[in-house]
């Protein structure tokens, strides 16, 4: 980038001060602006030396005035673009090397991490908390609507799986999720199509029966609502 803004800097200062002759009145710096386009334009200033009509600044180049309104430099920026594409190129890629710098050093702000953080990755979350009990009734749901079997919390992949999701979770035993959290999934799923049909007045059903290979049985009872 400073190899640009040098370049920047030699395209500038060619022909200054014979442009400023040319226009007849003192031209000036814009007073805080930020961009590298303003480098290429200048505003004309009053008798006290102020910058007057500053939605006209003057190309440095060519002695054009260009309307701008409120800072704006697209019609900068285009007016380099149509008339002066060496001075536009330098502009451009100076424009680029800046924001590209700058989202590089906000990505790296953003990855920086406080103390107070760092060791709360180390603390799990609080068996009685909100997260853990989103997170236990996450795993109860995916249970389930896959129909796994409940020895699934307890194998080394499972763990590992659900530990590099979020390291502050512990799982529960097999024990809470067969004795608590699903048959608490049970019973608020049943109430919950209970209260459904209840507002229905005509709905179909059909049912099924099967038994697993380990000659389990099994009885789906299946309601259509129209």
């Amino acid at each position: 980038m400073d190899h640009v803004s040098s370049d920047c800097e030699e395209v500038r200062s060619e022909d200054s001060e014979e442009e400023v002759q040319e226009t007849g009145s003192t031209l000036i710096v814009k007073p805080k602006t930020k961009s590298a386009v303003w480098n290429f334009f200048r505003v004309e200033s009053d008798s006290d030396g102020r910058p007057s009509n500053t939605n006209k600044p003057i190309c440095h180049k060519c002695l054009e005035p260009v309307a701008t309104s409120y800072g704006n430099t697209s019609n900068l920026f285009d007016h380099l673009r149509r008339k002066h594409p060496l001075v536009y190129a330098l502009v451009h890629d100076k424009k680029k090397c800046k924001k590209k710098n700058s989202k590089a050093s906000s990505s790296k702000g953003s990855d920086q991490q406080t103390i107070e953080y760092a060791f709360s990755l180390g603390q799990k979350y609080d068996r009685k908390g909100k997260k853990w009990q989103q997170l236990t009734n996450k795993v109860t749901r995916c249970i389930a609507k896959d129909m796994l079997p409940i020895s699934i919390v307890e194998k080394p992949g499972f763990k590992q799986m659900l530990e590099s999701f979020d390291p502050r979770y512990q799982l529960p035993s097999r024990k809470h999720f067969s004795k608590a959290t699903i048959p608490a999934l049970f019973n608020s799923t049943q109430s919950a199509l209970a209260s459904t049909i209840q507002e229905v007045e005509y709905f179909s059903s059909t049912t099924d029966l099967w038994s697993s290979v380990c000659m389990q049985p099994y009885l789906s009872y299946t309601v259509g609502i129209t």
